[in-house]
C-alpha cells in the first residue's frame, strides 16, 4: 500500500493533482485542490483504491486525522469514496467526527450525494468508531472542541457562504489552529478574516 507520497506540485485541475516524483507524475484526488499552488513542494498521507471497473485510484490527504476519517466513511456500507471525499471537503474532519458522535443527522445530510436517509444509515454504522478515531489522533478532538468547529461550520452556512468558501475556510483553520483547541469565538473570528481576505 503506497501510505505517503512527497513530490512536487505539477498541476491542479477542480478535482485532483498532479505530483512529480522524479520522471513519474501522479494523479491525486484530494478534497480541496484549491489549497495548493503549482511548484509547492509537498508530503501527503494517501490510500489507494481499487475499482474493478475504472482501475485504480490514489486519494491524497494532508493530515493522518483525513484519511483516518476517509477510511471511516468509506467502511460504511453503500458510501464510496466520492461521497467521502466531498464530506471531508464540506466539512472538514473534525466536524466529520462530531457529526458522527453526536448523532447530527443535519450536519451530514448536507454534504453532496447524503441525504437525510444515508445520514442516519452512517451514524448508525460508524458513531462508536467514530469516538477510536477521534482517540486514536487526539484526546482533546472529542466532546467541546469538536463542537466548537462544528458551530464554526453552522456560523458560515447560516452567513451565506459557499460549500466551497466554507471547505476553504475549515481547511485552512485546521492546518493553522487544529492543534491548538481555540473556542469557538476566536475560530470564527479567524474564519471570518480568512474570508474577508479572499474577498
Amino acid at each position: 500500500m503506497i501510505r505517503t507520497l512527497s513530490g512536487t506540485v505539477q498541476a491542479i485541475t477542480d478535482c485532483d493533482i498532479t505530483i512529480t516524483i522524479g520522471p513519474v507524475g501522479l494523479a491525486i484526488q484530494v478534497p480541496t485542490p484549491n489549497q495548493f499552488k503549482v511548484g509547492d513542494t509537498i508530503t501527503m498521507a494517501t490510500y489507494l483504491h481499487w475499482n474493478q471497473e475504472q482501475g485504480p485510484t490514489l486519494f491524497g490527504f494532508t493530515h493522518e486525522v483525513d484519511r483516518a476519517v476517509f477510511l471511516l466513511i468509506i467502511s460504511c456500507a453503500g458510501v464510496g469514496p466520492k461521497i467521502a471525499l466531498a464530506a471531508l471537503a464540506q466539512l472538514g474532519a473534525a466536524p466529520i467526527l462530531t457529526a458522527l458522535q453526536t448523532s447530527n443527522t443535519k450536519v451530514l445530510s448536507q454534504v453532496s450525494g447524503i441525504g437525510a436517509k444515508k445520514a442516519e444509515q452512517i451514524i448508525a454504522h460508524l458513531r462508536h468508531k467514530a469516538d477510536k478515531v477521534a482517540k486514536n489522533f487526539d484526546a482533546s478532538m472529542t466532546g467541546t472542541t469538536l463542537t466548537h468547529w462544528e458551530d464554526v461550520t453552522q456560523a458560515l452556512v447560516s452567513l451565506n457562504y459557499t460549500r466551497v468558501e466554507i471547505a476553504d475556510t475549515m481547511k485552512h483553520l485546521g492546518q493553522q489552529y487544529g492543534d491548538a483547541q481555540l473556542p469557538f469565538d476566536q475560530l470564527i473570528r479567524h474564519a471570518l478574516s480568512f474570508l474577508s481576505k479572499r474577498a
